[in-house]
This record gives C-alpha cells, structure tokens and sequence, in this order.
C-alpha cells in the first residue's frame, strides 16, 4: 500500500520537463508496484517506456536493470520466449559497460533470474535448456569478471549461483564444491550494509542452506543437519533486516526464509525416528532442537509481522515450555510440513 502511494505520488509530482533519467526511475518504480500487485500488462508498458527514457538519457546500468524486471514481468504472464529474450537484452546492456561492480552486479542478477525462470518450470524442454545454457554462461563470465575486481562478496555470488544451477541439474558433487567456494568468499566479504560482526551474514545464509539442500539429496543427513544449522545460526543476527529490508517481493517472510528452519526441523525429526530404539539421549537433544528451531522461526515471524525487534526483548523474558514441565507430561507440539 505504501509503495503505491509514493509510486503515485512521484507521479503525480514529476514535472512533464522533468530530465529522462528522473522519468525512467519513476517509471521503473511504477512497474515494480504493478508487478507486486499482479498487473503484469501494465507493467510491461511502463518498463518499456522506462527503458525508452534511460536509454535516451544515455543510461546503460538503468536501462538493463528495468530490462531485467520487464523480463520478470513477461515470467509472470507465462511469455517464456519473450521473457529469455528481455533478459538477454539486458545481459548485452550489461555487457556493453567497463568492468565494474555495478556491471558484475548487473550480470548477477541477469545469472539469478534466469535460475528463477529454471524454478518457475517453463512447459517447453527446449527453452529449459536454453535458459540452463544462457544461465551457465552468464555465471562463468561473472566469475571472471569478480575475480578481475578481487571483490569477495561478487565472487561469492557468482560460485552461489553457479552451484545452485547445478544443483537444478542434479549434478550434486560439482554443486557442492561450488557452493563450498561460495561461503569461502562469503566469510571474505566486508562490504555489507549490515554491522562489521554480521558482514557476511545475508549471503552466507543462503549458500549454508544451499549447502544444506545438497548433503540432503546425497542422503547424508548429519552434515545436512549441521549445514542448515550453520544457515540458521546466520540469520539470527539479521533477521529484523531481512524481514523489514528487502520488501521488493511478493513472497512473503515465512516463504523466503521458513524453509531453512523447516528443513532443518524435518531432518532432525527424521533423524530423532532413525534413533528410537539406538540412543534415547540423542533422540531427546534432536527433539528439543526441533521445538527450538521452529521457536526461532515463530519469534522471527512475529518481529516481521510486528515490524518491531521488542518482539524479540519480549520472548527472551518467557520460560521456555520445556523447563516447567512436570514430571510424566507429555507436549503435543504439531509441526506442519509438505
């Protein structure tokens, strides 16, 4: 709601002299607020006349980032051909720049949406492997590209997605080492926005889980178990960022970041069942980290909802259920999973 209201608003206000970088951004804006709100024809002419505007004013960087969301635009309305084509727009756009962080950035972001076209599952077999192909080779050029600039965080990126991509494709073992770099580089990086202790935090996260995924589709649960911890472990400190910072999704707090706390509650429940009759020790600790995982998840779920980090101040003041039990209770604690 709020989004529409200043998206309207800068309308409203801008000048018809106003210069054509102003008018792209707004209008870029414009078409981010129709997309969220599932007009995605209407958003697709205001990108196009974005793009029209940044590239009169001479705006590469600005004209391939509304590219890439008119591309996702085009996803949404199931136009997968288009969709490719836009992106690949927006991949020459990029590639036309000097080397650069922005035009790294640029070309990650073409390399991501690409994989979430992959995720999306368009009908076609033949576009599938174009988008694969398109993907892998935007990836490749980034890495070198990050390399080149010696910047941690890019490179980080880069293998992260790389491996992610091969993770699509079932080859686990390439993926794993990838995404291995991926953290490698993550813990290099010092040029977060969040404080110099949590530097690294937003991207590790998402490798660890990814990390996480792959143990998993190898049937090693232990170190999918670890893995996933070490992701949850990294969202603690961030997770009032992540759920009032990055807003320009339609997914909400509980689809972006709950899988990494459910997975890891799943494989721990699975785990605590494969020792039922071995270790009544262990399966008690893996049954108490369930409950405690899905319980971080509830606290970061209620400070999204709230917008509010007392949330947090407040659930650290309760007891825990757990410690007031009297003896021979039983706590029926339903975790609800696919």
């Amino acid at each position: 709601i709020q989004a529409r209201f200043y998206a309207d608003k800068s309308l409203n206000l801008l000048p018809s002299d106003a210069p054509a970088l102003i008018r792209a951004t707004v209008l870029n804006n414009l078409g981010n607020v129709l997309t969220v709100e599932a007009y995605y024809a209407n958003a697709v002419k205001t990108y196009a006349n974005a793009v029209e505007l940044a590239q009169l004013a001479g705006n590469v960087l600005l004209s391939g980032r509304i590219l890439i969301n008119m591309a996702y635009a085009y996803s949404k309305k199931g136009q997968w051909n288009t969709a490719l084509q836009i992106l690949s727009s927006a991949q020459q756009q990029f590639q036309s720049l000097a080397p650069s962080y922005a035009k790294t950035f640029g070309l990650i972001s073409v390399g991501e949406l690409a994989l979430r076209f992959l995720r999306l599952k368009p009908p076609d077999k033949d576009l599938n492997f174009k988008i694969q192909s398109f993907a892998y080779k935007t990836l490749n050029t980034v890495i070198t590209l990050a390399k080149n600039l010696d910047n941690p965080r890019l490179i980080s990126y880069s293998y992260g997605f790389l491996g992610h991509l091969y993770e699509t494709q079932q080859r686990y073992e390439e993926a794993l080492n990838l995404t291995r770099q991926a953290i490698f580089y993550a813990k290099l990086d010092n040029t977060s926005f969040f404080t110099q202790q949590d530097q690294a935090s937003e991207i590790l996260y998402r490798w660890q889980w990814q990390l996480g995924r792959l143990f998993k589709a190898l049937k090693q649960t232990n170190e999918a178990i670890e893995a996933l911890k070490d992701a949850v472990i990294s969202l603690q400190p961030i997770r009032f960022e992540m759920a009032t910072g990055y807003r320009r999704t339609e997914q909400s707090f509980r689809e972006r970041v709950g899988p990494v706390y459910f997975e890891l509650a799943d494989l721990l429940l699975q785990r605590a069942e494969k020792n039922h009759a071995q270790n009544h020790t262990q399966k008690r600790h893996d049954l108490i980290q369930t409950f405690d995982t899905i319980e971080r998840f509830k606290t970061a779920e209620l400070q999204d909802y709230f917008q509010d980090d007392c949330v947090i101040k407040a659930q650290l003041k309760q007891t825990s259920l757990l410690n007031e039990l009297a003896p021979n209770t039983a706590v029926i604690y339903p975790i609800l999973l696919p």
